[in-house]
């Protein structure tokens, strides 16, 4: 059952994304392009000791604010001139419903308090219609949730957006409408 919460969200950015996307031609609304997954992940490099803090802490960050369990990925180790250093991925992947409440935490949280220096973004792939985006500030999760979890995070979150659709032009119109003015 919906609340009125989700039919404010649904007026307010599906109504914006017909007008946006037909610009007065209703006749085609079959054609909207859907979000497919998300995936969220901390790439770290050269890591000396696998048992750091800051390591656990970024478990603890998709746990704490997604509720999801991360995992590892990307493993890979070095060993150059007697030291031996780590590689690797932390990867939260959202799919289906999983992936509206960090585009509500995205959309209402993270966006309006960060300034252009502070997130980044890419067309990762026009043909697949993969865009990424990189938060650099992660002192804001702090000021969201004050923790002792959160303080120790050092590397920028990144995320990607996987659309399916039509074109490359839809998926711009359904990020303008809901308020990423990146383009």
């Amino acid at each position: 059952m919906l609340s009125g919460i989700d039919y404010h969200f649904n007026y307010i950015n599906t109504l914006r994304f017909f007008l946006l996307h037909q610009s007065g031609n209703f006749l085609n609304l079959h054609q909207i392009v859907d979000i497919k997954k998300i995936v969220l992940f901390f790439p770290i490099k050269n890591v000396d000791f696998l048992d750091h803090s800051f390591v656990f802490n970024y478990f603890y960050f998709f746990k704490f604010f997604f509720g999801y369990k991360a995992y590892f990925t990307g493993y890979e180790s070095k060993f150059r001139l007697g030291l031996t250093t780590y590689s690797f991925r932390i990867q939260l992947v959202l799919k289906e419903l999983d992936m509206f409440f960090f585009i509500n935490i995205f959309m209402n949280d993270i966006i309006p308090v960060l300034n252009k220096g502070y997130l980044s973004w890419f067309l990762f792939s026009k043909k697949l219609n993969i865009y990424s985006f990189v938060i650099k500030d992660m002192s804001i999760f702090n000021e969201i949730k004050t923790n002792v979890g959160l303080f120790n995070l050092k590397h920028n979150l990144n995320f990607k957006l996987f659309f399916t659709g039509i074109d490359f032009k839809s998926s711009i119109f359904l990020i303008n409408s809901l308020k990423i003015f990146l383009l």
